[in-house]
């Protein structure tokens, strides 16, 4: 593989297809894509992600003994130069299906920190893309401190986000070309620096 192949893991978490939160996601693989990233989306509302129960096995081996499909992401996540969640605000938090594989990568964090098998190669870049309905100002809290926690379990950098507010309804964001150009580009330039690092 080429050395400047860089790999985008895209985390759609919303239980709703074509939301607001996978349309802004859409145009930031858009923008990625056109910087020569090669793409991976995933529907977490369409995987089959037990919660956590505590068995601690990761502890002893840095695998979780439940055998679903939370253990292929890992993977994902640990082999991707970015990673993307979008997500809507549900109570001020991720969504469940998000929740669920975040709580899932205790594994990824004993493996590296309790085992020292460190992720292979420099620190990934991590994006929030994330709205809400709500306009209070703290709407955002939960959900960056959740997000920038996680992705450090697999050494991943959350360096960018977007975040909005007033996006409700199916479609609000459709015609909000500016933002949507907007993540475009973030896309973009994220891809290109990403190239640059490397």
């Amino acid at each position: 593989m080429n050395k400047t192949t860089i790999r985008v893991c895209a985390l759609a978490a919303s239980p709703r297809r074509g939301g607001n939160s996978e349309t802004l996601l859409d145009a930031f693989l858009a923008g990625a894509t056109q910087a020569g990233a090669t793409i991976e989306k995933i529907h977490l509302a369409e995987l089959r992600i037990q919660p956590c129960d505590a068995g601690e096995d990761c502890y002893q081996t840095g695998d979780c003994h439940i055998d679903d499909d939370a253990v292929l992401v890992q993977e994902k996540l640990l082999a991707a130069d970015i990673v993307v969640l979008a997500t809507p605000v549900y109570f001020y938090a991720v969504t469940t299906h998000a929740k669920l594989l975040i709580d899932r990568c205790q594994a990824l964090w004993a493996r590296i920190n309790i085992l020292g098998r460190g992720r292979p190669g420099p620190r990934g870049k991590g994006v929030l893309l994330s709205v809400a309905a709500t306009a209070g100002e703290r709407s955002f809290e939960g959900v960056r401190l959740t997000t920038r926690y996680w992705m450090d379990t697999f050494y991943t950098d959350l360096v960018a986000e977007r975040c909005l507010q007033g996006i409700d309804a199916k479609g609000d964001i459709v015609n909000r070309s500016d933002i949507l150009d907007d993540v475009r580009q973030l896309g973009r330039d994220l891809v290109r620096e990403t190239i640059r690092d490397r």
